[in-house]
């Protein structure tokens, strides 16, 4: 767990070392799911630094471990990850309702999907229908807690508030978002966040304003070091 939130804080290096780490206690405990966890979570970040190669191979070293329904559908989840990055969009479908069926009584598998399903929404140019799947996974985060979760379905909904010419509901989610981000400790997200905050800012000509973010964003990376 610690490693999964060190890499969904941007910490990658950090997070590699706790991956390994686990990998090799939890084989030397005989502990296959918790090998599978690793490797899976391992993949996931792959994902994130767009080594596809890599994220395919120890997904698959992931299957042959992989014992619990659970376990399964957050495997699959995270191919629907490596699908939308490559933006094979039919194939991410697939991934998430294969990770919906397999684990159907299981809250976070289901709040998971929805924010991938949002995400795809997004990238395939569904800005509507993004909003609406990023605010059920959102009232479900919010209900446990996971602000770091939350927190990026803030943002996603910015996105999609953004591409449709929304500037003010847009900036409101980033708001948002970055609250989640410092409340649940994670400066990387806000840091994140913030550039797309500078972003939407530079294209309503507000440079001045963007640079201040981008200022203010350079203090974060410094915390964070």
């Amino acid at each position: 767990r610690w490693a999964d939130a060190l890499s969904a804080q941007g910490e990658h290096e950090r997070a590699a070392e706790h991956y390994r780490s686990a990998r090799a206690l939890y084989r030397q405990r005989a502990h296959p799911e918790g090998v599978s966890a690793a490797l899976r979570g391992s993949a996931d970040q792959a994902v994130a630094l767009g080594e596809t190669l890599s994220a395919e191979a120890l997904y698959d070293q992931a299957e042959l471990h992989t014992t619990t329904d659970v376990e399964q559908a957050n495997r699959l989840i995270g191919w629907a990850g490596l699908a939308i990055a490559q933006a094979d969009w039919r194939r991410a479908r697939t991934f998430l309702e294969r990770a919906n069926r397999t684990a159907r009584e299981e809250p976070l598998i289901h709040a998971n999907c929805l924010r991938r399903k949002a995400d795809l929404s997004l990238r395939s140019g569904d800005p509507i229908t993004a909003i609406e799947l990023a605010n059920e996974a959102l009232h479900l985060y919010t209900a446990w807690g996971f602000t770091g979760a939350s927190a990026r379905c803030r943002r996603l909904c910015g996105d999609a508030e953004a591409i449709q010419g929304a500037h003010k509901a847009a900036m409101q989610h980033y708001r948002e978002a970055i609250q989640d981000h410092l409340s649940g400790g994670d400066k990387r997200g806000a840091q994140r966040t913030a550039t797309h905050i500078a972003g939407l800012l530079r294209s309503q000509n507000h440079e001045d304003a963007a640079q201040t973010i981008e200022r203010i964003m350079y203090g974060l990376k410094g915390a964070t070091t």
